[in-house]
C-alpha cells in the first residue's frame, strides 16, 4: 500500500476498491482498519476458529505491510456476533502476542458484522516508519 499525506495524517490504501484507508498514521500512533477472517478471495469460512485464525492473519499481513508486528500493538478493539464463545476467540488470539506484552482490549457484543462474520478486530499502534 502507497502512503499518500494530507497535514498531519498519512494514509495507506488498500489495494482493492473499499470506501477507506487500510490504515492511517498521525501523532505518532498508527491504526488499522478493522479485519474479519475473509480469504484473499472475499470468502468468509463457517466456523468461528477459523474465521479467527483467517481474521489474526490477516492483520498480522497488515501490518507486515506497514513493516510492524503485533509486538508493536498497543489496543486491540474485538467485536462479536456471539459473545458466549469469547474465550474461543482469545484462545487463537493470545497465541499472536508475547504473553507479557499483551495489548489493552476492549471487546463489543454486535447483532452482525459485515460479510456474515462472527469476530472483527480492529488494532491501533506505534508508528514504526
Amino acid at each position: 500500500m502507497a502512503p499518500t499525506s494530507t497535514t498531519d495524517i498519512t494514509h495507506f490504501a488498500y489495494d482493492f476498491d473499499l470506501p477507506a484507508s487500510e490504515a492511517v498514521s498521525t501523532g505518532g500512533l498508527l491504526y488499522l482498519s478493522g479485519h474479519i477472517g475473509d480469504d484473499d478471495d472475499g470468502n468468509v469460512p463457517d466456523t468461528l476458529a477459523e474465521q479467527t485464525e483467517q481474521m489474526m492473519r490477516n492483520v498480522a499481513a497488515s501490518l507486515k505491510t506497514v513493516g510492524a508486528s503485533f509486538d508493536d500493538v498497543f489496543k486491540c478493539r474485538l467485536m462479536l456476533t456471539d459473545m458466549t464463545r469469547l474465550d474461543e476467540v482469545f484462545e487463537i488470539y493470545r497465541l499472536y502476542f508475547k504473553p507479557l506484552c499483551l495489548p489493552v482490549c476492549t471487546t463489543f457484543g454486535v447483532s452482525a458484522l459485515a460479510y456474515g462474520a462472527q469476530v472483527e478486530i480492529e488494532v491501533s499502534l506505534k508508528n514504526v516508519k
